[in-house]
């Protein structure tokens, strides 16, 4: 499969450190639209557009909304779940396109994640979780029994969210959080236990 990375930024270079441990997949290079011209990151060429050709594309940016964007434009051509070797998938593991599963992760049974997600390093998902579409749940999530994540949620690194809990679209979890109660659509909660620091818009910038 030849593959372009969409971004260039932090989570774009940690894909590319999941990809080159993978030999099936071929990295033909980045794509940063805020550059003015084309350069190269690593070996690999930063491309100032989305490239045309027989080509599958991954999302390698944290932000939900970012991710939603450049989806808008590569929808059909998303690559299949990219899971890292490390990593342990258990049984009815279900991932949508365009998934990325970071190292040393582990998915236990009857799990389903939506299209677009990352799962970055040393995360835990339990049984019976639901993961929408468009998600980034930082390094070191764990994810308990039974939790229900909506569309276009991010979580902090090192983040635990307990049995049962259903977290709104579009929320942000802070690092380090323990979530108690269910998190209502577009709140951002920090803390342990997690509480809520403000509600915002979709459409508003939020510093990630």
């Amino acid at each position: 499969m030849k593959l372009i990375i969409l971004g260039a930024g932090g989570h774009a270079q940690e894909i590319l450190g999941i990809v080159k441990s993978i030999p099936e997949i071929a990295l033909c290079g980045f794509v940063d639209e805020t550059l003015q011209e084309p350069k190269t990151l690593y070996e690999f060429p930063v491309f100032i557009r989305i490239p045309e050709g027989d080509l599958f594309f991954i999302c390698g940016v944290g932000n939900p909304f970012v991710k939603e964007y450049f989806e808008s434009k590569i929808l059909d051509k998303l690559c299949d779940p990219i899971i890292h070797p490390s990593s342990v998938v258990m049984y009815d593991v279900r991932a949508e396109k365009g998934v990325l599963v970071g190292a040393n992760c582990s998915l236990t049974t009857d799990i389903s994640i939506g299209q677009s997600t990352s799962i970055n390093s040393n995360c835990v998902i339990s049984h019976n979780c639901r993961v929408g579409k468009r998600c980034h749940l930082s390094s070191g999530t764990t994810l308990s029994g039974n939790v229900i994540i909506e569309d276009n949620v991010y979580v902090g690194s090192n983040a635990t969210i307990i049995p049962k809990i259903h977290v709104g679209e579009g929320s942000i979890v802070g690092a380090g959080a323990v979530v108690v109660k269910d998190v209502a659509p577009y709140t951002i909660v920090v803390g342990c236990p997690a509480k809520v620091l403000r509600t915002y818009k979709k459409g508003d910038k939020v510093h990630l």
